[in-house]
């Protein structure tokens, strides 16, 4: 027997606003009618409850998430293994330079203020919608599902993964197949805001390009000699950026594979290898310096990463996970409960209740609830597990998750279950003007 945390989700998902960064999923057909829908939603839902997490910016950045073989607008991907398709507005220079130092709230804010040019570098500077708002424009989102930029449009970007590459949505990540969670989590970012105007058509900065450099006090805005990330003018290299102009100049410089330096940002990715974004990647400083708040929020918000889990009957455990965003910085404790539904505790499964705890900087935690497998022939049956806040973190909208238990014993499943794993890799990020 093993342990199963299989999440089943339905078109779209927002967490609780309020006390920090939503990203709101839609998940549109090529997803929702895929066999594999539960792997890819549930892989969707770990990679946004990273972010979410992370970030204390009191935003919602709606994404629609696509499984295809194809861009938006129906035109093959080729050989991507994800794909971006996100806006930037046009911003005056000195608007957008007061509009960062005024959002400042961290210790990277502090350094990355300091080393801001003294005068313009370009005539403006063009953030993403969702980048816009984490430091107070109205750049409201502007993408629609076809991949166009306008006014009114409902997503801040398109994510297309590509079904046409071998990619896994559980982890371990097999050998000769790219894990689909880093996949994600590298696009995310990139409608986040991260992205460098080098290799475009116009010469006004992205964010990114605010803190490029060569040298100690010496700016590199160019595809020549070493550029890499940098907050206090140079003086400390964080990571180098991809200078190759056929692969993404926001990117980082990256290795052939197997990488022995494994990030979610490589300019390659490689197959049978996965990190993830964390407080102290070079990715989440980026973000951090260009507008999004690490580690800042009132309070720590627990919840659910699914709504709905499915468990097979000859699974030992299932297993259910929680994330917390907001502030991490101390420790923050939830109350958990198992509660019946179809499904009854010493019969089907084992009760379980009692206080989950998150250490200062922990932002997932996994509730394992034991199966019963009684050898009867019978249909699908659920229970339910319930957090309730404490003084130390509030709940979030997904503060129920229900666990269907799939059974082994030959009789049906109910109508619409679904069950198990999936496959896709990374990115070629598009940016039309709005």
């Amino acid at each position: 027997m093993d342990e199963q945390s299989v999440a089943v989700d339905d078109g779209s998902a927002t967490t609780n606003a309020g006390s920090g960064l939503v990203i709101k999923a839609t998940f549109d057909s090529s997803i929702t009618q895929n066999a594999d829908a539960a792997a890819i939603e549930s892989a969707i839902h770990h990679a946004i409850a990273i972010d979410e997490a992370l970030f204390g910016d009191q935003i919602t950045v709606s994404i629609l998430f696509r499984y295809s073989s194809t861009r938006p607008d129906g035109s093959p991907i080729g050989n991507a293994v994800g794909l971006s398709n996100s806006a930037y507005y046009i911003i005056d220079w000195r608007s957008y330079i007061s509009a960062l130092i005024a959002d400042a709230r961290t210790n990277n804010d502090k350094s990355a203020r300091a080393s801001l040019p003294s005068a313009p570098l370009s005539t403006n500077v063009r953030p993403s919608p969702a980048a816009g708002r984490a430091i107070g424009l109205n750049t409201p989102p502007a993408v629609f599902a076809n991949g166009s930029v306008g006014a009114r449009g409902p997503y801040d970007g398109v994510i297309t993964i590509n079904s046409s590459v071998s990619v896994k949505f559980t982890r371990p990540v097999a050998a000769g197949s790219y894990d689909g969670q880093m996949v994600i989590e590298h696009e995310i970012d990139e409608i986040l805001g991260l992205g460098s105007f080098l290799g475009s058509s116009n010469n006004d900065l992205r964010p990114q390009d605010l803190f490029s450099w060569s040298g100690p006090n010496s700016r590199n805005l160019s595809l020549n000699g070493d550029r890499y990330f940098s907050i206090d003018r140079g003086n400390n290299k964080i990571v180098s950026f991809n200078q190759q102009p056929n692969l993404d100049t926001g990117d980082w410089l990256s290795e052939s594979c197997p990488q022995t330096d494994v990030r979610v940002q490589n300019a390659r990715s490689c197959p049978g290898q996965a990190a993830d974004i964390s407080a102290a990647s070079p990715e989440a400083v980026n973000l951090d310096v260009v507008g999004y708040d690490l580690g800042v929020g009132a309070q720590s918000t627990v919840q659910f990463t699914a709504k709905n889990y499915s468990v097979s009957e000859g699974a030992a455990n299932a297993l259910v996970t929680i994330s917390r965003r907001g502030s991490l910085k101390t420790a923050a404790s939830v109350h958990f409960a198992t509660v019946d539904g179809t499904a009854h505790a010493g019969f089907d499964y084992r009760a379980r209740s009692g206080v989950l705890k998150f250490a200062p900087n922990e932002a997932r935690k996994t509730i394992k609830v034991s199966i019963i497998n009684d050898q009867k022939r019978e249909r699908g049956e659920f229970f339910k597990v319930k957090l309730t806040a404490t003084k130390t973190a509030s709940v979030g909208n997904r503060a129920t998750a229900t666990v269907t238990i799939t059974h082994n014993d030959g009789g049906n499943p109910p109508a619409g279950e679904q069950s198990a794993p999936a496959k896709p890799e990374w990115s070629a990020d598009e940016v039309p003007q709005l």
